[in-house]
């Protein structure tokens, strides 16, 4: 922040799901336009929900065009998920890396390495069961924040603890140190990108809420690893060959005691309720998953049923319930003008959203049945606004006020590179950054 160019107030400008956001800062352009509208969404054609990948990206990615730009070019990616690694090359010929159902790090894109098996051995999620997290400086004696306790007959739960821990961020730094290493990045006659999708922050985030004593002490973490990274950056591959944009995909709200819930269920029963009661038809709706609703477009036009109309109606029902704030139809119809109607339509994909998006009060979360937990995907302040900061020691230091957005990245790196910007790229070139670089190596 202190040393890079900071842009004070950058936004997701969109519903901020991390899918919708990776898919962003890789394509430079909006779900709209991207696709991935959520994490999930209901397939029509299949009749049931999809998970977001790369595969559903429907728009070219800063990392493909890497490739393009010269065939000595090299793109790497690195994340706890592979859906996640991803949606940030989407189709490019990369070398991405992840975490398997077991934790253990993977090879899941392009040729694995000749150090990776080394490494994989040497990095094994097992050295961490039943570890003490203990705070940093904390004194001698002092409780543990969280024990990652490993129970043999129920080990998802240690990997959810060790997801959402200081260690598995550990370990993607420790992975991204040896890549640069072993693979001589930034010191060949190519461009060597690398993704890193630090996902530990936000799995932890979603269990406690963002004001946890253990988020303080997980971004206390956070803090020295990169500041790590960037010492052992400076030695290689050396001051002239590296720059670093640093950005998230949302934020997260509190964690309420009670917890503010919703059952997406209830949620679906109101508004096909209303819908039956003003058509006299049931099972108008046909699905609904958060924060999306689908109508059963066969029995609109059998009971000849104006689309817009049920549309709005099935909107206004999920108002008048109180546990919705605001909603956008697939017609552009919405409950707001202004700043959340932008929100709502930049998040609305036209076959994909289906015919309405809802948006919950402010702190109020999906309520999956598996015990208190945060979800993202809100069109709020405190999920979309995120930091950015492009740092390198070919950049004089300077902060940016004015409104920019999660889209504006891929094309402003792609002009610092001198390379073409994504195929469907809608976002800005930061020229407030561009000045700043002495030297575009």
């Amino acid at each position: 922040m202190e040393e890079g160019v900071y842009f004070t107030e950058c936004q997701a400008a969109s519903a901020a799901f991390s899918s919708s956001g990776l898919a962003t800062i890789a394509t430079g352009t909006i779900p709209g336009s991207h696709g991935v509208v959520a994490e999930r969404w209901f397939d029509l054609s299949l009749n049931q929900p999809v998970t977001a990948t790369g595969a559903n990206l429907l728009a070219g990615t800063f990392a493909e065009e890497v490739l393009a730009a010269d065939a000595r070019n090299r793109v790497f990616a690195v994340s706890l998920s592979e859906p996640h690694s991803g949606l940030l090359t989407g189709r490019a010929a990369s070398t991405n890396f992840a975490l398997d159902n077991q934790g253990r790090w993977a090879s899941t894109r392009g040729a694995s390495p000749s150090w990776f098996p080394a490494f994989q051995n040497a990095n094994a999620p097992e050295r961490y069961r039943n570890v003490r997290w203990g705070a940093i400086n904390a004194h001698a004696g002092a409780p543990p924040m969280r024990t990652l306790s490993y129970d043999p007959g129920r080990p998802d739960e240690f990997l959810s603890l060790f997801h959402a821990s200081p260690y598995s961020q550990y370990m993607q730094f420790e992975l991204l140190r040896e890549m640069v290493q072993r693979e001589n990045l930034g010191r060949g006659p190519g461009l060597d990108c690398v993704f890193v999708s630090l996902d530990s922050l936000g799995a932890l985030t979603y269990q406690t809420g963002a004001h946890s004593p253990l988020v303080t002490d997980m971004v206390a973490n956070f803090d020295r690893q990169i500041g790590g990274l960037l010492s052992f950056l400076q030695n290689r591959p050396g001051p002239a060959n590296y720059q670093v944009a640093f950005t998230g995909c949302h934020g997260a709200p509190l964690l309420q005691s009670p917890v503010k819930s919703i059952a997406g269920d209830e949620m679906a029963h109101s508004m096909d309720r209303a819908l039956a009661a003003r058509y006299g038809e049931r099972h108008l709706l046909r699905a609904y998953l958060y924060p999306f609703a689908y109508l059963d477009t066969e029995k609109l036009r059998s009971a000849k049923v104006n689309p817009r109309e049920a549309r709005e109606l099935a909107g206004q029902a999920a108002v008048a319930t109180g546990k919705a704030n605001a909603y956008y139809t697939a017609d552009g119809d919405c409950s707001h003008a202004g700043e959340w109607q932008r929100r709502l339509s930049n998040s609305f994909h036209s076959s994909r959203s289906g015919d309405l998006i809802l948006s919950y009060p402010p702190g109020f979360v999906e309520d999956y049945g598996t015990g208190p937990a945060i979800s993202y995907g809100s069109i709020y302040n405190y999920d979309v606004r995120v930091p950015l900061i492009f740092f390198g020691p070919q950049l004089l230091p300077g902060v940016v006020d004015s409104a920019v957005e999660l889209a504006d990245i891929a094309p402003t790196l792609s002009r610092a590179v001198g390379i073409a910007e994504p195929s469907s790229s809608t976002g800005r070139v930061l020229t407030q950054a561009l000045p700043f670089l002495k030297d575009r190596k």
